[in-house]
């Protein structure tokens, strides 16, 4: 900074003196530092802005087991205003156990934060088919679709996007649910004790959706069930 002021003037000649330099620097510095903060401050203004933001009643949605939801075109709308420059990222797919699983990255390029959202769908098969195959299914692209919405909601929820609607719902299960996963834990470890374990440490991180979970996990139990069942007959 000192080096930038003039030595002289049109009135004469004005020399700045190594005490002057340093009080001019350091007022500089100062006003340096309230700049900082007050560009932390917007920042962070800016990051918890969508928290602040009550979802319009006309928009909540409720499933059927109670959950409130928003659908996916109003959380694509409030997440452009809140971000228009954006960038996804597909992490993770899988097609397991009757269900497909998806994990994105969402990136607010502004910020250049990044949150991850995960996101599964049942796949849809005839009625009545006991082991069901590829023919069996209904509309795989949908069943994908399905997958990848969730998990983009999931990450757009973490930006604060209906956060009033979806942040909420991390809670601890009923005993209903605690009641059900004692159940489907026994009957897991029936048919394999590895999956049992992974039963459990995905519900010990799970802290949402308990009965979405339970559900995917019960689809295994029957299938295998019916496995077990017809191996039995040909006996």
């Amino acid at each position: 900074m000192a080096n930038n002021l003039p030595t002289e003037t049109t009135s004469g000649a004005q020399y700045v003196t190594g005490k002057t330099s340093g009080l001019v620097e350091a007022l500089a510095n100062v006003s340096l530092l309230k700049s900082e903060e007050h560009f932390r401050d917007n920042i962070r203004e800016y990051i918890t802005s969508p928290y602040d933001k009550m979802t319009p009643p006309e928009k909540v949605k409720k499933r059927p087991d109670g959950y409130d939801y928003v659908e996916s075109s109003y959380m694509d709308f409030e997440t452009k205003k809140f971000m228009p420059l954006y960038e996804y990222k597909l992490l993770h797919y899988s097609n397991d156990m009757g269900w497909i699983s998806v994990i994105v990255s969402l990136t607010d390029r502004t910020t250049m934060n990044t949150e991850l959202g995960a996101g599964s769908a049942r796949v849809q098969v005839s009625r009545g088919v006991e082991t069901p195959g590829f023919r069996d299914v209904i509309d795989m692209s949908n069943n994908i679709k399905a997958a990848l919405t969730n998990a983009i909601k999931n990450a757009q929820s973490r930006f604060g996007i209906a956060a009033d609607i979806y942040q909420r719902r991390e809670s601890i299960p009923d005993d209903a649910e605690r009641k059900r996963f004692d159940e489907i834990k026994k009957a897991v470890y029936a048919i394999s004790p590895t999956r049992a374990k992974m039963f459990a440490d995905q519900w010990q991180d799970l802290g949402t959706d308990w009965t979405e979970f339970l559900d995917k996990w019960q689809v295994y139990v029957d299938r295998n069930s019916q496995v077990k069942q017809k191996s039995d007959n040909l006996i």
